[in-house]
Parts: structure tokens; sequence; C-alpha cells
């Protein structure tokens, strides 16, 4: 075998892998990412690599994810706590391995052909894990006599947390109604269709507010682009109708569900009177927002720090008796207040850009994976603080870099 095809086959099953162990198993996505480091040293042909990036500028666009790993590097310049900054930037080494592994390869590793693997491996591994959860939530209940709770929120994911479970799940059902958009067979359509009501479930049943407002978002979207390319209008309308029913009929009928929401309601009219010592996410994301917000004008221009951020923030929570945040040591719950706070306004702007070239990349491109994985993330980065937790850089890191990627080839493909 020569040797270009055996790294070739390399890459391709590696990101195959990465792609269907990601909603599975956390250390097999480390593993993986070591794998195709790794691999892409072996390969050597520095040279080649970086004439690619040379000669095809476009590559330069994929390489500028990394822009805020590098950031992050600066930030060090003026930090004291060197322990958590070393920790931090070992869990955001994703966001410049992916990005750099990546716009390096050859196009041909991301040709449509070897791109449907690779979905149908996220696909698979998203469906594994929802059945997975649920199955055990049924044998627990049914068998070992638990609380109906089993069967939402962190209960059921169990080892993993449900805002990112139902972020993966939410782009699996992307995946798939974009296959399913260009099926032509009505036994695989109704197959698919299936797939995506056990997902859509799934995600309900998560009951993550960042989830169900991510789904939301997204049926709007996949409905509307039904209509446009599809020019099923009436169809499509129907469609998004049911899909809002259907979503409705759960949050209302479901106890669990309206807690959760009456409690956000109760929190948002009451904004004033909250209840420092709560561990409630919507009573913490408010008190945790005021105080990032006040940091933020302390230190807008250059923020706390890569290494001093968390220290100061646990001294805020502490001046200010936010006895839940402090004894949780609570992140801020918002990327974009993370990174503001942390690199100050030049950081939180390269966050920003980087998002905005995503998007402005998929437009371009038309691709339509890609344009709802830049909103995607914007609503997550909104409401979590995704690059602080392995789970959410390993999602941001790879899909943006194979996105863009893709997202290219495709366009170069259809002549665009």
């Amino acid at each position: 075998m020569p040797k270009s095809l055996f790294f070739q086959k390399g890459y391709f099953v590696l990101i195959i892998l990465s792609c269907f162990f990601l909603p599975l198993v956390k250390i097999a996505s480390s593993l993986l990412l070591m794998s195709l480091v790794v691999l892409w040293v072996a390969e050597w042909n520095f040279k080649a690599k970086w004439n690619l990036l040379r000669e095809e500028k476009w590559r330069k666009g994929i390489l500028g994810i990394g822009l805020l790993y590098i950031a992050y590097l600066i930030g060090l310049l003026y930090t004291e706590n060197f322990k958590y900054a070393g920790l931090d930037l070992q869990i955001k080494l994703p966001l410049l391995i992916f990005p750099l592994i990546f716009s390096t390869l050859d196009k041909d590793i991301f040709s449509s052909t070897k791109v449907k693997w690779y979905l149908w491996a996220f696909i698979t591994g998203c469906l594994v894990f929802a059945v997975m959860c649920i199955a055990r939530a049924n044998y627990l209940y049914f068998y070992k006599e638990a609380e109906v709770s089993i069967f939402y929120y962190e209960y059921l994911t169990w080892y993993f947390h449900p805002s990112y479970a139902a972020m993966y799940a939410t782009l699996a059902i992307v995946f798939l109604f974009n296959i399913l958009l260009k099926e032509n067979s009505i036994g695989r359509s109704f197959l698919y269709a299936f797939m995506l009501i056990i997902l859509v479930g799934f995600v309900t049943l998560t009951n993550s507010k960042a989830g169900l407002f991510g789904l939301i978002l997204i049926m709007v979207c996949c409905s509307c682009f039904w209509i446009y390319k599809k020019k099923q209008y009436l169809r499509g309308s129907l469609l998004l109708i049911a899909s809002m029913l259907s979503i409705a009929a759960l949050l209302w009928t479901s106890p669990v569900f309206r807690y959760r929401f009456s409690d956000m309601r109760t929190t948002l009219e009451n904004t004033e009177d909250i209840n420092k010592k709560s561990t409630g996410s919507s009573d913490s994301r408010v008190l945790i927002w005021r105080t990032s917000i006040e940091m933020i004008k302390e230190n807008f221009w250059i923020g706390q720090g890569t290494g001093d951020v968390k220290d100061q923030m646990l001294n805020q929570y502490l001046k200010k008796g936010i006895e839940g945040a402090y004894n949780n040591k609570y992140n801020n719950h918002s990327q974009l207040l993370q990174t503001f706070v942390t690199l100050g306004v030049w950081g939180f702007l390269i966050l920003i850009g980087g998002i905005l070239y995503l998007l402005r990349m998929g437009i371009r491109y038309k691709y339509f994976p890609l344009i709802l994985f830049s909103l995607l993330v914007v609503l997550n980065f909104t409401l979590e603080s995704m690059l602080e937790v392995q789970a959410g850089v390993m999602f941001y890191g790879l899909f943006a870099a194979f996105l863009l990627m893709t997202g290219k080839v495709h366009a170069l493909e259809k002549g665009l």
C-alpha cells in the first residue's frame, strides 16, 4: 500500500471514530484526538502542508479557528495562577489541534462520499446514546422502582451534562434532516423520520432549557429550509406546526417541564429578590451574569487573565454573598461573558469574529449544516460556558473545522 494511501485511510478511520464516540465516551474522544496528532506528525511532509496553506488561501480561514487558543496563550502574560491556566489551556487544546490538522489535509478526505460516513457516524453515536439513556431509565423505573424523574434532565443522561447531550443530539437532527432532504426512497425517508422522532424526543426529555431553545430554533430553520428547497409550502408549514405542537404538548403535560420553565419565569419576574444561596440554574445565571458584567466594567480592555479569572470570580461570589455559586465553584454560564471577563474586549471580539466567520462561510458556500451549526453555537455560547469543559471544546473544535472544510469542498463540487 502506498504511504500516502495509508495515511489517507488512517485519517478517514480516525475521523469516523471521533464523530461516533464524541457523544458516547469522553476518554475515547481524547485518545482519538491524540491518535490524529500522532498520525499527522508521523506523516511528516510539513513542506507540502505549508504549501497547501500558502497556495489555497481558504484553508487559512479554517486555521483561524485556532486564534482563540492563541488569545488564551497571550492571556498568560498578565496572570498569576499558572496552575489553573495550564489546566484551562489543556482543556482548550482541541481549538488549536482540529483546525491545524484539518486545514492541511487533502480535500479528498472530505469528499461528499466520505462526509456521509462521518455524518452517519455522529448520528449513530447520538442515537446509541439516546436509546441507551431511555432504556436505562425504563429499566430503573419499572424494575428498580425509581422515581419518574429518572426520565428527565441529569438523571436521564447521568454521565453527560444534559445541555451538552441535547446540543449533540440537536446537531445530529440537523445532519439527519439534511440527508432526508436529499432522499428519494420512501422507505428510507420513513426510517430517517423515525430516527428524527427519537432524537427530538430525547432532546425534549433532557429538559435542558438551552437544549429546548436550540431544538425549537433548529426545527423552525429546518421547516423554513424545507419550504424553500422543496417548494412544498403546505407540507413544510404542517411540519413546523406539528413539531411545535408536539413539543408544546409535552411541555404542558409534564409537571417536570412546567416546574423548570415556571422557575425561569419566576426568576425573570423577580430579578431583585433572588435567593443568593440558590443553586437553581435560572437564579444562578442571573446572579452570575450580573457579577460578570461588573467585572467586565472593571477590566474592560484586557480582562482578568487566563489563570486568574476563576479566582477572581470566586472572590466576587464571596464578596457579594452568592453562596450557591461560590460553594459549587460555578463558571460564568455564558461563553460570551466568560471570554470577555477572561481576556477583555479583544478576546471577546476574536470569539465573536470566529462565530460570524462560520456563519458567513455557511451562507457563501450555501451549506445548510454550517449555517445551523453557527446558530446553535451562538445560542449555546450565550447560555453555557461551552469552552470551559471538554464536552463543549471537543464539539466546537471538531465541527467548526470539519464543517468549514466540508463546506468548501461542497462548494467546489457544486462549482460555487
